[in-house]
């Protein structure tokens, strides 16, 4: 993949495995290689087990044990934060240039302290502010994320606030040191619609006022393809189409996608058939050579067993792995 001049992360060749108790490796993470442009929402989008939050826990060198990293880059300004120490990764990374936004709040909180303690750790962990400077930027933050009468609120704890505003809290403490990417993990998970909507219109009104890029992942293709400048689709591990939102909806190529959006109801359209993804996924400590697909793919050829397929460029910004479109990758020979 070229590198481009808006290009603030590039991954390459990222592989994350975890390892068995009985012996064996499972491959979260397959070789996958990506960017994300300054200013930008990039989706991702996949089933359970896909891969989706152990890609953005590698990004950080979050995997938990007994999970590895076992190749792969990622560039950050030129560097390549995979061979930063975890020190390293908590002082110059974790929190001010990336942060993350986990899934379930009321895990992801600490019941046992206030909002403002919560917020303020990542203040006096990755900031020079003051006492003072530090309640005023708490204050500012929870104005920010909409959550109303914050001088009395930032004193509460997390079980006296509703999802919704739990989930506002960890924005809030993703955003106090104000970072340049924000991951965020199925953000809405949880949520009743309309809960939904105003998070993600929060997020997407904080992007395009000079916010940070946002790596939004999720397994609701609707939301995915509402909200996100370009979409990535992953399965088993590996990534089976790149593209622009537009391009994606307008033209998906992999069976997979295609797959999926034949899957999701459009409550436009009276009387629509769904029709489901036949079979389940693969066991992802048995995967071998051929495309991770092919054993649910009702366009299956011999060579999709046996042969697996890379991510290669089939239009502007459009890149699909699959052996259908094998002429197209060949420039038509």
């Amino acid at each position: 993949m070229e590198m481009k001049h808006s290009v603030y992360i590039q991954v390459e060749h990222l592989t994350t495995s975890f390892k068995l108790p009985h012996g064996g490796r499972l491959v979260a993470v397959n070789d996958i290689s990506f960017d994300i442009h300054h200013g930008e929402i990039l989706g991702v989008v996949g089933e359970s087990g896909s891969g989706k939050s152990v890609m953005a826990k590698s990004l950080l060198q979050l995997v938990p044990v007994p999970g590895t990293i076992d190749s792969g880059k990622v560039f950050l300004n030129g560097v390549d934060i995979l061979t930063y120490s975890d020190k390293e990764m908590r002082s110059n990374i974790r929190g001010t240039e990336i942060s993350m936004i986990f899934q379930e709040p009321m895990s992801a909180l600490n019941p046992s302290f206030s909002v403002q303690w919560q917020i303020e750790e990542v203040l006096r962990l990755h900031t020079d502010l003051n006492k003072k400077e530090r309640y005023e930027r708490v204050l500012d933050i929870l104005r920010k994320v909409s959550i109303p009468d914050p001088e009395k609120r930032m004193k509460e704890y997390p079980h006296q606030f509703s999802g919704g505003m739990q989930q506002r809290v960890l924005i809030a403490i993703a955003l106090a040191s104000s970072p340049r990417l924000l991951i965020a993990d199925e953000p809405t998970t949880a949520l009743d619609v309309t809960v939904q909507a105003d998070i993600m219109d929060f997020l997407e009104d904080m992007r395009q006022n000079n916010g940070p890029s946002i790596l939004l992942i999720s397994h609701n293709l609707n939301l995915v393809t509402e909200r996100s400048d370009r979409i990535m689709v992953m399965y088993a591990s590996r990534i089976m189409e790149m593209a622009t939102s537009i391009d994606l909806v307008g033209n998906p190529l992999h069976p997979y996608t295609i797959g999926l959006m034949d899957s999701v109801p459009d409550m436009g359209k009276d009387g629509q058939k769904l029709t489901a993804i036949p079979g389940e996924l693969p066991n992802l400590a048995e995967l071998g050579d051929g495309c991770v697909f092919y054993r649910r793919c009702s366009k299956a050829m011999s060579i999709c067993k046996e042969v697996t397929p890379e991510l290669a460029k089939v239009g502007p910004e459009h890149y699909c792995s699959c052996h259908l479109y094998r002429a197209l990758l060949d420039g038509g020979k």
